[in-house]
């Protein structure tokens, strides 16, 4: 019966009153309809080995994710009645085996230790680390093919790679995850295959939001990749994938590694001095930018130690990225910048661009002199870069006026409650003052942090140039 109450099928079956799982219920409706001389053997073959494999919370995802790799969106909680439209009495034995046949797949891609090709499974640990789950619907896809011989373990490999390249360059220029469970499930149906998957693979991404080299290196001098939510987590990562490029001889734990700042979060007098009169400048704008980060295995000890003491220290380690402060005499603003620079040729190189080359040779807008700034697609006249300051600061308090309090106080050099605190006070909301005495370059710069702190993106907000 279609209407059939999936606790009245549980409650047919057993009559001991526990609360059903979905995985349950989706156990249930199969055997429902599978002959009672075959269920057990079925059971055993095919049941069994899911459930020994994926834990209820796993089992009950896989359904979610196995039905979305067709294309669909579905809901967790519609997961049970999704799949039952699927299953009659004549094609209940044929789907159980499918159903078993991706449980094995989607049991490598939660725990790779189980792959027995190493390159896969070093691809998705890589993956793994990065929490992608939303790429697993896609993904189930690719390992059927792989299994049925369609794409060989390397187009399999390269696969991976251009996932990891997607997803690593669309988190270094801020590009929101949300679309990311609308763009993975209906992908697989996209491709192209006419030139090789991989080929159809990269053509049907880079059209979906695909972050250029310009893009990523404007990114990358401004966006903070240390912070709340999953950040810490995915920067040290990113950190960790540059320094493996490097081809160490010897094995990295990444465990026992942690991000150091550079420049420190809070900042001793002797900072102070070292940076110079534009040191809360510098430290708004470029104290969570990658310029400014690397992996320590003794984080806590260096702490708040001047760029002296804190560059022996790193200099030490065997890593790498941090034989780059061999020949710094100083950590300033430019310097930051600079290895910023660096990074992202490193990040470049490892990472390339795999869009069309005409996207890639945009040139960048020329001119300096402001005439119009668009923010979620209202546009604002301004004559001079202190109007896009007041107009941002102005649209941030409209939009999400809690939002203007954190930037007041994470950005005090820029915007205060304290008019006696700026050389040139300007009043954009009742209350709330910017500093109007910057640069051009730095007014951008925060600007783009504080459209990003309220969840819009640097897309969101375009300065037009003169």
């Amino acid at each position: 019966n279609e209407n059939d109450n999936p606790n009245l099928v549980f409650e047919s079956l057993n009559s001991t009153g526990i609360k059903l799982l979905p995985s349950d219920l989706i156990r249930n409706y199969f055997f429902m309809r599978i002959h009672a001389d075959k269920q057990t053997q079925l059971y055993e073959k095919h049941w069994l080995p899911m459930e020994e494999k994926l834990n209820d919370k796993e089992l009950t995802e896989f359904v979610r994710h196995y039905i979305k790799k067709d294309g669909t969106i579905v809901k967790a909680s519609d997961s049970y009645f999704k799949l039952r439209e699927r299953i009659n009495v004549d094609n209940a034995e044929q789907e159980l085996q499918l159903l078993a046949k991706y449980a094995s797949f989607y049991h490598k891609l939660l725990y790779p230790i189980n792959e027995t090709e190493h390159k896969i499974r070093k691809y998705l640990q890589r993956l793994n680390v990065l929490e992608v789950t939303t790429v697993y619907p896609f993904l189930l896809n690719c390992y059927n093919d792989h299994i049925e011989k369609k794409i060989s373990t390397d187009e399999f490999v390269q696969v991976l790679q251009i996932i990891e390249n997607y997803l690593i360059r669309r988190y270094i220029a801020n590009v929101p995850t949300n679309q990311l469970d609308k763009i993975f499930p209906p992908l697989y149906n996209q491709i192209n295959s006419e030139n090789g998957f991989t080929s159809g693979l990269k053509l049907a991404l880079s059209k979906k939001n695909y972050p250029t080299d310009i893009q990523l290196r404007k990114a990358i001098e401004s966006a903070k990749l240390y912070g709340g939510g999953d950040k810490v987590r995915k920067t040290k990562h990113l950190l960790f994938l540059i320094e493996q490029s490097y081809g160490h001889k010897e094995q990295i734990n990444s465990d026992t590694l942690t991000i150091e700042h550079i420049l420190p979060q809070t900042v001793s007098e002797d900072w102070k001095k070292h940076l110079g009169d534009t040191w809360e400048e510098t430290q708004d704008l470029y104290l969570h930018t990658l310029g400014n980060l690397t992996l320590t295995g003794y984080n806590s000890e260096l702490n708040n130690m001047t760029f002296d003491k804190k560059k022996v220290r790193l200099l030490e380690s065997n890593l790498e990225l941090n034989k780059y402060f061999g020949e710094k005499t100083q950590w300033k603003q430019e310097d930051i910048i600079q290895r910023g620079e660096y990074l992202t040729n490193k990040c470049l190189e490892i990472w390339s661009y795999f869009g069309e080359e005409t996207e890639q040779s945009m040139a960048e807008i020329t001119g300096t002199k402001p005439i119009k700034l668009i923010i979620w697609g209202q546009e604002y006249p301004v004559k001079y870069w202190v109007d896009v300051l007041e107009q941002t600061v102005k649209t941030i308090a409209d939009l999400d006026p809690e939002k203007l309090e954190m930037i007041v106080n994470q950005y005090p050099r820029f915007v205060s409650k304290q008019n006696n605190k700026f050389r040139r006070p300007l009043e954009v909301v009742e209350g709330i003052f910017v500093e109007k005495n910057f640069s051009a370059d730095n007014i951008q710069k925060f600007c783009i942090q504080a459209i990003e702190s309220i969840e819009l993106t640097s897309d969101d907000w375009k300065v037009i140039l003169d």
